[in-house]
């Protein structure tokens, strides 16, 4: 090989190895956001079942005066 072929055998190589990595970061990332949308939808059916007992609550208040 030249040297002007052994050059781009290198970059080509970086090259693959930067895709592999930035690959492994947007796989990190996903998960996380996965994981966010997990603990936010539990979060708010928790929010939502605390604002229907109030409001139940609330209506027999009402009804009982």
């Amino acid at each position: 090989m030249d040297r002007a072929a052994m050059q781009r055998h290198k970059r080509m190589i970086k090259n693959r190895e930067s895709a592999a990595r930035s690959r492994e970061r947007k796989q990190a990332y996903i998960a996380e956001l996965e994981s966010l949308v997990t603990q936010l939808e539990e979060e708010n059916a928790h929010l939502s079942k605390e604002q229907e007992e109030a409001n139940q609550r609330r209506l027999k208040e009402d009804f009982i005066c």
